[in-house]
């Protein structure tokens, strides 16, 4: 589970703290303003996550926001 920026054509990576969102795929990310935010996604195991992370890209900061409980996904 890495962050990495790119800047000047080179991979960086990138150090975070707070609560980090589990490895998946297919999931989304939208970036609004300093803000990297993250939604849902397929585990490796096939589970579907439906759950919102959020980055603060100046603080590299993670924090994990809501699992939505009565949304049923399937």
């Amino acid at each position: 589970n890495n962050t990495e920026r790119f800047d000047k054509n080179k991979w960086t990576k990138r150090e975070c703290t707070g609560k980090l969102p589990s490895p998946r795929c297919y999931h989304t990310t939208t970036k609004i303003d300093d803000e990297v935010w993250l939604f849902g996604g397929i585990s490796h195991d096939g589970t579907y996550l439906n759950d919102l992370h959020v980055l603060n890209l100046s603080k590299s900061i993670a924090a994990y926001l809501i699992r939505p409980s009565n949304y049923n996904l399937q």
